[in-house]
């Protein structure tokens, strides 16, 4: 006999063998009890976690000559048909491939003849949001009205796309995830009957990357066995996943909290060459800082394990915002790997942002200029020069100390343009404590000019090559920080209108109009009409 999955020999064969799926098989076995059976469930659950294996135990238990309290007795000839994918009254069907009005119509034909082999005819339609909006037309009426000889049992990874008229016509049964140490236990079992030698570290990170499926981590032991043969540990399974181990994490996490990218790439280089591979690196890294916000917030470990030394210091060294900012980096990131060409690059420069988020973007690092300098307040004016009195005596200057760079403040009586002078005067000195606060905003603002001022917005202009720096200035975010470093040289709130070169409406001018005047006389009537005028 071929070799068949470790999944496929391990599948359940009863409710009562159902894993962690309690509430559904004790509803299931009731409803048999005391022959109360719907006529139509929908299966809804992230994929191997139950939804087929408990569709093909229910086909069964109604087909079952010799049902035990509900349950199949897996022994009558009908119960092996089942088992044995040969009973003609069990009708399996892919909606993803079989998903047109024309299979609907198929099966609306065949449900009125009685069954052939077995007490009812069962039709399990797997993955059914895939079903055209005409097929699922097709489908309501047998689908509320079905005959008495008919069960339908469809299942589906989402459920948010099966149309609302046919959700009403079911009973919904939401299956989910197995947590991690349900899954252990089980693939112990299975290691234990199969003869295999693996320790409870290899088994949890079995459990760990399969995601609450139970196939998942079936077949992932089954791959296991596969490479490491009959004696799996922990570095079995990381070699074959390409993840991080612990101390690997430990260190690439005190890398990015210190800031240090050369110990970064040093320890990413050293993963890649043994193997790893980048998706899985990030994908360790994501599970490993949703550990970290866990522990942070005195969570327990959701594989009900201890937190170690380094977790714990490395949770207490960041804050929930960091750990937040940096767990939506890893999200990102692992979401655009699937797509991207060059997953490795992706994965470095997420780490390098993680670094200068850490060290560049908090509120609290400022430049050594900067630190010293007076927060925006209350301001004294500048004194009014006055005719020297001869009365008074002068005033001892002290020299002992420099006087910190004062903020300063746009009196009422400056007009525009002299207020835009003095933010030109001291935009040098923002501009270089803003590198010391975020070197990605002081490249954006790089290329950027002073070019108006009114009402307490400053324009911004950037050049038509500068697009990318243009755009990013306009993000709230990037403003924010930004005008954190302004307030430190100027009292006065700011508010920025970054103006990309090309954007710059062309608008007659008092010179233009004037010229005209001047060529065609003071009598000829002139109109100014603007481009694209905005509405009010």
């Amino acid at each position: 006999m071929s070799y068949q999955a470790l999944y496929r020999v391990y599948r359940p064969q009863t409710f009562d063998a159902l894993i962690g799926q309690d509430a559904i098989s004790q509803t299931l076995l009731n409803a048999l009890r005391h022959n109360r059976l719907a006529h139509a469930y929908l299966f809804c659950g992230p994929r191997g976690t139950g939804k087929t294996s408990t569709s093909k135990i229910l086909a069964k238990a109604v087909n079952c000559l010799d049902p035990q309290d509900g349950e199949p007795c897996n022994a009558c000839e009908n119960c092996l048909a089942i088992n044995e994918d040969r009973f003609l009254d069990v009708i399996e069907i892919d909606a993803a491939s079989n998903r047109g009005i024309d299979e609907i119509r198929s099966i609306r034909e065949q449900v009125r003849f009685t069954p052939s082999m077995g007490k009812r005819k069962v039709y399990i339609i797997d993955e059914v949001h895939m079903l055209t909006t005409e097929a699922f037309n097709a489908l309501l009426k047998t689908l509320e009205e079905p005959p008495a000889h008919v069960l339908f049992i469809l299942a589906t990874t989402d459920p948010q796309k099966v149309p609302k008229t046919v959700l009403s016509r079911t009973q919904r049964f939401d299956f989910h995830r197995i947590p991690t140490p349900v899954l252990a236990d089980h693939l112990r079992a299975i290691a234990d009957q199969e003869g295999i030698d693996v320790t409870d570290d290899a088994l949890m990170l079995i459990a760990k990357n399969a995601a609450g499926g139970m196939r998942d981590a079936i077949s992932l032991l089954d791959q296991t066995i596969a490479f490491a043969g009959d004696s799996i540990d922990k570095t079995a399974v990381l070699e074959m996943i390409g993840g991080l181990d612990d101390t690997a994490l430990v260190s690439l996490v005190d890398s990015l909290t210190s800031g240090d990218t050369a110990a970064i790439f040093d320890v990413l280089d050293q993963l890649l060459r043994q193997g790893g591979d980048a998706r899985a690196l990030m994908h360790s890294l994501l599970t490993y800082l949703r550990d970290l916000l866990l522990a942070r917030v005195g969570h327990s470990a959701a594989d009900g394990s201890e937190w170690t030394t380094d977790q714990l210091r490395q949770a207490r060294a960041l804050s929930l915002h960091d750990l937040e900012a940096l767990l939506k980096k890893a999200a990102d990131a692992e979401r655009d790997m699937r797509i991207a060409p060059d997953s490795e690059l992706i994965l470095e420069l997420t780490l390098v942002e993680m670094a200068l988020l850490l060290h560049d973007d908090g509120p609290a690092v400022r430049s050594p200029q900067a630190s010293h300098l007076p927060r925006p307040g209350a301001t004294p004016p500048a004194p009014v020069p006055q005719a020297p009195s001869q009365a008074s005596a002068p005033t001892p200057t002290t020299q002992d100390a420099p006087t910190p760079t004062p903020t300063l403040a746009a009196p009422a009586s400056q007009d525009d343009a002299q207020t835009l002078a003095a933010i030109q005067d001291i935009w040098p000195q923002v501009i270089d404590a803003l590198k010391d606060v975020s070197i990605r905003i002081h490249a954006f603002m790089k290329p950027a000019e002073l070019r108006g001022y009114h009402g307490g917005v400053l324009t911004l202009w950037f050049p038509r090559a500068d697009i990318f720096h243009c755009k990013q200035m306009r993000l709230t975010e990037n403003k924010k920080i930004l005008n954190d470093v302004v307030a430190n040289f100027w009292q006065s709130p700011l508010q920025y209108d970054c103006v990309l070169e090309e954007e710059q409406t062309k608008k007659p001018t008092i010179d233009l109009v004037e010229g005209v005047k001047r060529v065609f006389g003071e009598d000829v009537p002139i109109e100014i009409i603007e481009e694209n005028p905005k509405r009010h």
